[in-house]
């Protein structure tokens, strides 16, 4: 079995055309592609390269460049769910830990509190 062109055949998202189409091109035949889908391990194979496929870094990229750009046009939607992603990258840090006393702040340092406690609650 040629693993190159197997893998070929798991990892084409874009596949066009009908595996008649796709088999010629690759050099194979119909009927290997359809022993490769019967193979017991197939299943388990692609569900593993998908997933890796899934979670490469520059398609992740894509999908957040094309949410920016809706969001960017004015989608709603779209700007919810980038800056639910971003604030999962970048979690938004708390402004003053519980055990601060803001008694013993100076005014600079307060003024600095409010401001990021302004930002993280939406407001300008």
């Amino acid at each position: 079995m040629r693993n190159t062109v197997k893998d070929e055949w798991l990892l084409d998202p874009g596949r066009v055309g009908t595996q008649q189409e796709w088999a010629d091109s690759h050099g194979v035949t119909v009927r290997t592609l359809a022993n490769w889908k019967k193979h017991p391990g197939f299943k388990s194979e692609l569900d593993r390269k998908l997933g890796q496929l899934n979670v490469d870094s520059l398609r992740i990229q894509k999908v957040v460049d094309a949410m920016w750009d809706k969001a960017a046009q004015g989608d709603v939607k779209a700007a919810e769910l980038y800056l639910r992603y971003i604030e999962k990258i970048q979690p938004t840090k708390p402004v003053l830990d519980d055990d601060t006393d803001v008694t013993k702040l100076s005014d600079a340092e307060l003024l600095e509190a409010l401001k990021a406690a302004t930002q993280v609650l939406g407001g300008k």
